[in-house]
């Protein structure tokens, strides 16, 4: 798994500029490993690292590349990690979802045919009623999601990171 490109896009005396693979980034599981990564490519290329990154690590968009001013941190990770969490479960419920209804449309087209007693009618109308409960959910779901969505807009757009030489 390779998180940053080389060669990276440029370095002085006080920073390098990386670029960084989002894909690779998200899959890391903390934030130490993502320093331990930055250490070790700093290392591999410039022979050095930092003791320490914390709150030192800025970021660029693709739309903004000169523009590092924002910061890296264990709260975007955490961030991107549940938003992944989230879009997964969304898809999950919405599946959950679907079968629920085709299977309750499929037991109506078979029961049409035959007469509405008391006891089907509750039947239909607690199907009917978990239905909606699973939409709720679903619809929950898909909220979280883009709620996370708007609150990354940058860091899906991360292009570069500078990290700090000294």
């Amino acid at each position: 798994m390779s998180v940053f490109k080389r060669p990276h896009l440029r370095a002085c005396e006080d920073y390098a500029d990386i670029s960084v693979e989002l894909s690779s980034l998200r899959q890391l599981q903390s934030y130490a490993d993502f320093e331990q990564l930055v250490r070790k490519e700093l290392e591999e290329v410039y022979g050095a690292a930092p003791a320490q990154f914390r709150d030192s690590i800025a970021y660029s968009t693709r739309e903004f590349p000169e523009d590092f001013s924002a910061f890296f941190t264990e709260h975007q990770l955490q961030m991107l990690q549940k938003y992944d969490a989230s879009v997964e479960k969304a898809q999950e419920l919405s599946r959950a979802y679907q079968a629920a209804e085709e299977e309750h449309q499929r037991t109506l087209e078979e029961g049409k045919d035959r007469k509405l007693t008391q006891k089907r009618l509750r039947e239909q109308e607690k199907a009917e009623k978990l239905l909606r409960a699973m939409n709720r959910e679903v619809l929950q779901a898909e909220y979280d999601v883009a709620v996370l969505e708007q609150k990354l807009r940058n860091v899906f757009a991360i292009g570069t990171i500078r990290v700090p030489l000294g």
